[in-house]
Parts: C-alpha cells; structure tokens; sequence
C-alpha cells in the first residue's frame, strides 16, 4: 500500500502493515499545505537505492483539490510539523490513514517511513501507540504532532521520492 500511497514506491511497508497508522485520519483538508504547488501533473517516483535515487519506470498523475494530492484512490495530506518537515498523511479509501516524515526539495517531496519496529524502541511512545502484531497505531488523544516531532530526532535517509515533472 505504500508504493499506492506514493503509486508504487513503499508497498512493503503498508503490506505487511509495519507503518505508523491511525484508525481515523488525524488530519483534515484545512491542515494540508500543497507543497508540490497548485496544478498536480505528471509525476515520477524515485527510490533511493547504493547510495542515489532509481527513479520508477512508470508515471503516476498527480491531482489537486481543495489542500491535498490524489493519486488514483490515495489522498495525501502535507501538514507542517517543524522547520522544514512535514507530516504526510496517506489514506486510502476504507483503510487507515497511514504516516510518513517528509520533505519538500522544490518540486520533489522525500519521504520517510515511521516502521512500527523503529516506534516500538522509544519508550516515550508507549502510552501513544497500541500494538497489534506488526501493526501499531497512534491512540485517541495521542499527541500525534509530538510523536512526530520525536520522531525526528533521528530519521536516518529518506527511502523514496515523488518528483512533478515539468
């Protein structure tokens, strides 16, 4: 499902249901910021593999309404979090709303995954996230901006990249 979020470039995450998530977005339009700009257009996902970024063979469409992208039935909601990062909101129709780390660079946005393995090893989040199996999710009435903000403080390489192209 991740590769669907960004159209094919983190599916094993979300497959195998390893990634931050919320039963109900957490996020709504008026919290988004389109930091891709205002048109949408074709786009290129990239993946950062031996050190550089392998873009995709395939193009995906990207879309604008209101404050969020859409891309096929993914809508992906850009939330200011801390000085250049934002938080990336995917969901799905009828599935949890899923997070990443992002960062805009122009007309480009690299993510990062918040692996529910990576949550599990901070002792802050343990009253914030319930776990279930592989899956965790971020509790009602979490302090969702401050898991997030913690979870900067290491993020490691961003793992994939989604490029409008002119």
């Amino acid at each position: 499902m991740i590769r669907q979020i960004f159209i094919l470039a983190m599916v094993s995450a979300l497959l195998c249901g390893c990634v931050l998530q919320s039963r109900v977005p957490l996020y709504s339009d008026g919290d988004g910021q389109l930091i891709l700009g205002e048109t949408g257009g074709p786009a290129q996902m990239s993946d950062w593999r031996d050190g550089k970024w392998v873009a995709d063979k395939d193009q995906l469409r990207i879309s604008v309404t209101a404050k969020h992208y859409k891309a096929e039935n993914i809508t992906m909601t850009f939330v200011p979090l801390k000085d250049e990062w934002l938080v990336l909101q995917a969901v799905e129709e009828g599935k949890s709303a899923v997070y990443l780390l992002a960062q805009a660079k122009g007309r480009a946005v690299e993510v990062w995954p918040l692996a529910c393995a990576d949550v599990k090893k901070n002792a802050a989040f343990a009253t914030w996230i319930s776990y279930e199996g592989d899956d965790c999710f971020i509790n009602p009435g979490a302090p969702a901006k401050e898991l997030f903000a913690a979870s900067l403080a290491n993020p490691g390489h961003a793992t994939s990249r989604l490029e409008l192209l002119p």
